[in-house]
């Protein structure tokens, strides 16, 4: 379970099943914790097994605005992240492969450059490697999805050095070397802050098989593509019922595809 304390950190903790398979031991173990408490914004907040069996988490970069801290670049922080751990006993340690284990840098890295992972997803293929989507909200300007091998440690998504495609600190000539720039972004006029999901591999609506769909929390829309060879393809803006501001997606035990409302609903993605 990942929650913000009441001072504004960030808590992993992991509870176990009791004697009712319905219901959680009270007590829990805690994983991880990481201080956040300067601003109350960009915390992040999705836990994932990845296909490797590591648990990820996806951290925000300590909030406020442009990152004047600098937390996405610094290697040295967990903000701005996405972090891999092996929690099969706790305490967790750190698996093999993650990029800064037993050099310079924290070891629970596994990405940078995030300003805020909302959110992250696996997609595991029936041919082909793994694939990492993750969403990640802008600051004034621009959108972002970022797709890469599940396997490639060590990647910098680039904020704040850049904003999507833009440069950002500084504004122009920025260094985009070493970086991994969005595969699709949109700009203010479309949305205000993305929200990822996941790709289809239900059975339901075998005609959407791996397509990736994803949303905006002020616009509101179901929007998806493919990707193909490194790019994005099959791009579709989808006409449904209007569910107000979306805050998540969620997908169930047969792949099925779920959307979460502000209004506190779940709504399933169906065929009309």
């Amino acid at each position: 379970v990942y929650y913000t304390g009441a001072q504004g950190d960030i808590f992993v903790d992991r509870f176990t099943v009791s004697a009712d398979p319905d219901v959680a031991n009270t007590a829990s173990d805690p994983v991880i914790t990481i201080q956040h408490r300067v601003n109350a914004n960009h915390n992040g907040g999705l836990l994932l097994f990845g296909p490797d069996g590591m648990l990820y988490a996806g951290i925000g970069d300590g909030g406020g605005a442009g990152d004047v801290p600098n937390n996405a670049q610094n290697i040295d922080v967990l903000l701005g992240k996405i972090l891999r751990l092996n929690v099969a006993t706790l305490p967790y340690t750190i698996p093999a492969g993650n990029p800064f284990a037993g050099q310079p840098g924290a070891d629970e890295i596994w990405a940078y450059g995030l300003r805020n992972p909302w959110r992250f997803a696996f997609d595991v293929p029936p041919t082909g490697a793994p694939q990492l989507y993750i969403a990640d909200v802008g600051q004034d300007a621009l959108e972002e999805v970022d797709v890469a091998d599940a396997s490639a440690s060590g990647r910098n998504y680039g904020w704040h050095t850049m904003e999507g495609t833009q440069c950002y600190n500084p504004s122009t000539g920025c260094n985009q070397t070493g970086l991994t720039l969005p595969i699709i972004q949109f700009d203010h006029s479309q949305g205000c802050s993305i929200t990822g999901g996941f790709v289809y591999r239900g059975a339901a609506i075998p005609e959407i098989q791996g397509l990736y769909f994803y949303s905006d929390y002020c616009s509101g829309f179901l929007r998806s593509f493919r990707f193909s060879g490194g790019t994005p393809v099959d791009q579709r803006d989808w006409a449904f019922t209007n569910i107000g501001n979306v805050t998540s997606f969620g997908v169930d035990a047969a792949g099925e595809l779920y959307m979460l409302s502000a209004s506190g609903r779940a709504y399933r993605v169906v065929k009309q």
